[in-house]
């Protein structure tokens, strides 16, 4: 008897949630995506900026921090989650988008249980708080596989109480790193990274990794 073969993921594996404002401490207009496949995968996903009304808000640019726009979020069978930033003049119109999954790729190993926060150290090593200037960052890999993460620094507006707090500047502080299974490492930042916080004199708001596919030679 043949045995089974498992069906490839489609887009109808994912299932998407959108949160203009999260509750308190968590970051807003952030979109969560469910996997419902067996496997990782790296989602190809469009976003249209919606009204109260749930009608398109014409002239609004969405991006993301996590590249899922890109094809760069590694979305594992735990689902992950990714931030927006809206632009254009009619920004302040919208409260929901809606998330268009148009295809996705399944990737081997990626099976993340539990990912743990990046770290922030000074060039000896010495932990810093994120809101700290930092030239390095810890990475740790709890899983039984390797696995790439890249790390990216937020910066938030001041908004009123009630009202989504956009990430105003979204920079890369560390480009795709493999991390071996079951390790830390510890990687220095981007040069362009160290630069913007020399510049700043400031760390982030919110230091957040993610999983992303193996970087094209």
């Amino acid at each position: 008897m043949a045995a089974c073969s498992t069906p490839a993921p489609s887009a109808g594996d994912i299932s998407t949630v959108y949160v203009d404002v999260g509750a308190s401490g968590f970051i807003d207009q952030t979109v969560t995506f469910r996997n419902r496949a067996n496997v990782a995968v790296i989602p190809e996903v469009r976003y249209q900026a919606l009204d109260a009304q749930g009608k398109a808000v014409p002239g609004i640019e969405v991006t993301t921090a996590f590249g899922s726009d890109r094809s760069l979020l590694v979305v594992p069978p735990s689902g992950y989650f990714d931030v927006l930033r809206f632009s254009g003049d009619r920004v302040n119109e919208v409260v929901n988008v809606d998330v268009e999954i148009t295809s996705v790729a399944p990737l081997s190993g990626y099976d993340l249980d539990q990912l743990v926060e990046p770290e922030a150290l000074a060039a000896d090593g010495t932990a810093l708080k994120k809101f700290d200037p930092f030239s390095q960052v810890a990475l740790t890999n709890t899983s039984k596989g390797d696995v790439y993460l890249r790390v990216v620094c937020l910066l938030y507006e001041a908004t009123e109480p009630g009202n989504a707090q956009q990430a105003v500047d979204v920079s890369v502080a560390v480009e795709a790193t493999r991390v071996p299974a079951g390790e830390r490492i510890v990687v220095p930042v981007t040069d362009a990274f160290a630069k913007r916080t020399a510049d700043l004199g400031y760390g982030c708001d919110s230091l957040k990794l993610h999983p992303t596919p193996t970087p094209a030679p």
